[in-house]
C-alpha cells in the first residue's frame, strides 16, 4: 500500500515535470528554427553587402576615370586658350 502511494506521488511530480518541460522543448524547437532563418537572412544580407560594395567600388573607379579624362582635357583647353 505505502508503496502505491509512493508510486503515486512519483506519478504526479513526474506528471507535472513534463508538462513544465514539454512546453519549454517546443519553445526550444520554435527558437531554433527562428535563429537558423535569422541567420540565413544574416548571410544573405551579408552577401548583399558584398555585391552593393563591389558595384561601389566598380562605379567609384568608372566615375574617377571619366573625371581624369575632363580634367586632361580642361587642361589641354587651357593650353590652347593660352597658345592661341
Amino acid at each position: 500500500m505505502e508503496q502505491n502511494k509512493d508510486l503515486a506521488c512519483i506519478t504526479k511530480h513526474l506528471d507535472w515535470l513534463m508538462s513544465t518541460v514539454n512546453p519549454l522543448k517546443a519553445e526550444l524547437v520554435t527558437e531554433q528554427k527562428r535563429n537558423k532563418d535569422m541567420s540565413a537572412n544574416v548571410d544573405k544580407c551579408t552577401e548583399q553587402v558584398k555585391v552593393e560594395k563591389q558595384t561601389s567600388a566598380i562605379m567609384r573607379k568608372q566615375y574617377e576615370g571619366k573625371l581624369k579624362v575632363k580634367i586632361i582635357l580642361f587642361i589641354i583647353i587651357i593650353i590652347i586658350i593660352v597658345i592661341y
